[in-house]
């Protein structure tokens, strides 16, 4: 369960309308990585903390490693690269992810999507992730214009459905997963702490 819960949840966080089309240059402010940037969520009773750390950035090219806690205790890892085309997952706990996952694509409107396939040891995931709209999110941070991504994904036989809402400036402000149609979670933001940018 354990790889399963950091692919999908390492983020593996209102009245609906057309994604507008400022986003479309924009988008690459929705996922912003700056070190020391820290992501407070609530999942149930407990409290999600994923920080920014190991960031770099050269030739518009921006890597980061993202570590989330769960009760204090450091319980995965991922590493994620923004550049021109997108947001790309490309490491779970030091594990290649080959060929790394597309988070989000930039230059997209409403309904546009892209197909996944790729492998984690011998995990494989496959399926397809859409920006489906915008939304007025409200959460424990507080209410945010927020695009929305929802995956549809088969992860070793297993089927999934995420969806992410995402701010611009500050990232994931909500998120939902479900596991097998029936085991299924709420990630909430708590609180978020912009990084030091270099």
């Amino acid at each position: 369960m354990r790889p399963l819960f950091a692919l999908l949840v390492v983020a593996s966080l209102a009245v609906a309308a057309p994604v507008p089309k400022a986003i479309k240059a924009k988008l690459k402010d929705y996922y912003p990585l700056a070190d020391g940037a820290e992501w407070e969520y609530s999942l149930g009773q407990e409290t999600v903390l994923i920080k920014a750390t190991e960031v770099t950035a050269k030739d518009d090219v921006t890597t980061a490693k993202l570590v989330t806690t769960l009760g204090g205790k450091s319980v995965a890892d991922e590493t994620i690269r923004v550049d021109s085309a997108g947001v790309f997952r490309t490491h779970i706990n030091k594990t290649q992810i080959d060929p790394p996952v597309p988070v989000m694509k930039f230059g997209l409107t409403a309904d546009e999507g892209w197909e996944v396939k790729a492998k984690v040891n011998s995990a494989e995931l496959t399926g397809k992730f859409t920006l489906k709209s915008a939304e007025k999110v409200k959460v424990q941070a507080g209410e945010y214009d927020a695009v929305q991504v929802v995956g549809d994904c088969t992860l070793s036989g297993t089927q999934t459905r995420t969806k992410w809402w995402i701010a611009e400036g500050v990232g994931i402000v909500r998120m939902e997963f479900e596991i097998g149609g029936t085991a299924s979670s709420t990630f909430e933001l708590k609180k978020y702490t912009p990084g030091k940018a270099k």
